[in-house]
């Protein structure tokens, strides 16, 4: 089968991480994927506090007011609920007290995994930006506001790199041992048509180049596994545009056999044989058995791998 696909070999990390060392994802919907992957396999993990994010800006903004521990929030109100510019619509409040003091938390808490954590992985998934008139702020969503707010306008990589460069400095100022890796979206914006989609991810790779070069953060290459290797539409979900999920778990494996270890590794494969387990749903006779086997399966992961996070 290898020979079906073009070759691509991704090198061992020489930053790695294992169970009871917290990761970190920020950014777009394939952080989610993979994310969702960490905690599957058994990981402390934490990620998109904030919601689905695409654009660089508000990642950033969103890193610098954790750093800042900042208590103000750019809120507004819509349909009887109250959202932030810079987060998803998936956050959201009855009120503008409570959603401040649900972001407060946000910000209090990644304070804290930000200072203890291994490894923090940041997606980017385009460079198109809806910048509010007035302040011209990249907002993380329009919360369907009217289009007459916004100018959509393309970063260029500079602008990128002006913000994180230094951003990056302070976080391991706060953190030393903390690893950024970044990482570019394989999934396309079709919205913003197929030849401006190409566009904003080569200037997403040309800011991530820079980015590495100066700072020392690492690459991984979830685009090129995506784009390049698996580029048969079979690797797709029915939109033909996010990955599916054999892609996903193709493309964790390699993610895996990068940043973690081969005992690790093989850790891994225990874990998902019981999450697989514990999914069956048995006949209605042997419920109860099940569960005692669930049970008593769970308690021997945990004594023979005493980290692992099993939710």
């Amino acid at each position: 089968m290898e020979d079906l696909f073009l070759r691509f070999d991704i090198p061992t990390s020489t930053d790695q991480f294992t169970f009871g060392e917290r990761i970190l994802f920020l950014g777009s919907c394939f952080s989610d994927e993979m994310a969702n992957r960490a905690v599957y396999s058994g990981f402390s993990c934490e990620s998109n506090p904030l919601g689905t994010i695409f654009h660089p800006e508000p990642m950033y903004r969103f890193l610098e007011n954790v750093l800042k521990q900042e208590t103000d929030c750019d809120l507004l109100s819509r349909d009887g609920r109250w959202f932030c510019w810079d987060a998803s619509t998936s956050l959201s409040g009855s009120s503008s007290p409570e959603l401040k003091e649900t972001i407060q938390r946000i910000y209090a808490d990644w304070f804290t995994y930000l200072k203890k954590s291994r490894m923090l992985f940041v997606t980017f998934g385009t460079a198109w930006g809806y910048h509010r008139k007035g302040d011209l702020k990249v907002v993380a969503n329009c919360h369907k506001q009217p289009s007459t707010l916004f100018e959509k306008r393309m970063s260029h990589s500079h602008e990128i790199c002006e913000k994180w460069v230094p951003l990056i400095e302070k976080l391991k100022t706060l953190n030393p041992e903390l690893v950024v890796v970044f990482t570019v979206s394989p999934v396309r914006h079709i919205r913003d048509g197929l030849v401006e989609n190409n566009r904003s991810k080569a200037v997403l790779h040309d800011a991530v180049r820079a980015l590495c070069e100066q700072t020392g953060a690492g690459y991984f290459p979830s685009y090129e596994i995506l784009i390049d290797q698996l580029r048969e539409y079979r690797f797709y979900k029915s939109d033909r545009v996010h990955p599916s999920e054999e892609a996903v778990l193709i493309i964790w494996q390699k993610f895996l056999n990068c940043y973690t270890d081969l005992e690790t590794n093989s850790k891994v494969k225990l874990i998902e044989a019981f999450r697989k387990f514990s999914s069956h749903t048995p006949s209605i006779f042997h419920a109860v058995e099940h569960e005692n086997e669930i049970e008593r399966r769970k308690m021997e992961l945990i004594s023979k791998i005493p980290n692992v996070i099993l939710k």
